[in-house]
């Protein structure tokens, strides 16, 4: 952290503003000894001024672009991922999180309830403020991805933690263990019922799916469906004998269950289905020396059609992503291309071919002549043309 991004680090500083303001703490040096500042300064300033020296607007692109636009604009250069709005970034930490999220609200109550009378209390409230403070932070900036909210996590979970122990231990004050394990009940009774009426209508309505083609998603949720149904069972029992331990085991091991058998199952084939394998495959079985191979949008889409294809892949329209300061320097031009420049190789001798990320109604093949445009392959939501016909099979 000290030397990638220092100033991810300055969040603190809010934090612990916050904190002295609301408990008079005093004297502030044990929090924030002056030797551990220097430290840091020592570690991080001379990193960073040495990249400036190698790579004169390094530090324009990383603390104006990187930093100061996401509280103040959309940023410059945004990473390829889609920024999520306000619900959705709230809406999908909260999913992130679950099912622990449900007992935070009296974590983040009994952290906040004065007085804080020892360490230990001040200490749980520093916790919920750094959780609270860097999630909010978050949620108001313009530019927000789903990691932001990770840095909170390892509070939130000490937060939701020390409540859960409180219940479980009996201990005076402690959230009862039917207010803790009531709303986990319903939500593991709620996705239950999500498992079972997406197994009857794909069974009953199988073209219900459309976006869902080509994927075995029945499988992963019978799976689903069996690990929260024998739950919710459960849960009930140790909702009913109060058996705090009980529930708090349940709910993990089918968390432990859920992730190989649902989730990493669905991510496996919307991988596969995404991958870019299909057209590098046709692209190898064609290419010959000599020729041109180009890529619209951002590489990182395609990143695996570097490790095969061995000539060089010249990116078009992909300035914006992660390797948008990168691509400002001399040294990259001939990598980095605009429409114009593709649109003249287009027509030159020789055989060209384009992977395009981008949807047909948006991509550089329309300003291109339609006798020279030729699709070659389909898959993976991309596309791969030659300037050139081709007699081989279509891959889709």
């Amino acid at each position: 952290m000290l030397t990638r991004d220092f100033l991810d680090a300055l969040v603190v500083v809010p934090v612990i503003a916050v904190f002295f303001w609301l408990t008079r703490e005093r004297p502030a040096t044990p929090w924030i000894p002056w030797w551990g500042v220097l430290v840091a300064l020592a570690i991080a300033v001379p990193w960073y001024l040495v990249m400036e020296a190698r790579s004169p607007g390094f530090l324009r692109h990383v603390v104006v672009d990187n930093h100061l636009s996401a509280f103040t604009r959309p940023r410059l250069a945004p990473d390829e991922e889609t920024p999520l709005g306000l619900l959705g970034f709230l809406g999908l930490t909260l999913l992130g999180f679950c099912p622990w999220a449900l007992a935070l609200p009296w974590a983040f109550t009994r952290a906040f309830r004065r007085p804080w009378a020892d360490a230990r209390a001040r200490l749980w409230l520093l916790l919920a403020l750094w959780a609270a403070i860097v999630i909010g932070l978050s949620a108001l900036a313009p530019f927000r991805l789903p990691h932001h909210a990770l840095v909170a996590f390892p509070a939130l979970a000490l937060l939701a933690a020390r409540v859960w122990d409180e219940a479980i231990e009996r201990a005076p004050g402690a959230t009862p263990a039917r207010t803790l394990l009531g709303p986990m009940l319903a939500l593991f009774g709620l996705v239950t019922g999500a498992f079972a009426a997406f197994l009857v209508v794909a069974v009953l309505a199988p073209g219900s799916f459309k976006a869902l083609a080509g994927l075995d998603f029945v499988a992963p949720s019978q799976a689903g469906l069996a690990i929260f149904a024998l739950a919710t069972v459960a849960l009930i029992a140790a909702a009913w004998w109060r058996a705090t331990a009980l529930g708090v085991g349940i709910a993990l091991a089918a968390t432990i269950a859920f992730l190989p058998a649902v989730a990493a199952n669905g991510r496996t084939q919307l991988a596969r289905a995404h991958s870019v394998r299909p057209l590098t495959a046709a692209l190898v079985s064609r290419f010959q020396p000599g020729d041109v191979v180009m890529h619209e949008g951002p590489i990182e889409s395609s990143a695996s059609l570097l490790l095969v294809v061995k000539a060089p892949v010249h990116v078009v329209n992909g300035l914006q992503p992660n390797l948008a300061f990168g691509a400002g320097f001399p040294e990259a031009r001939d990598v980095f291309w605009d429409s114009p420049r593709l649109e003249r190789v287009w027509t030159l001798p020789g055989r060209a071919f384009l992977i395009s990320t981008v949807d047909p109604a948006r991509s550089v093949v329309r300003a291109l002549p339609p006798a020279s445009v030729h699709l070659i392959a389909e898959a993976g939501g991309r596309r791969l043309y030659s300037n050139l016909a081709d007699r081989g099979p279509a891959v889709r």
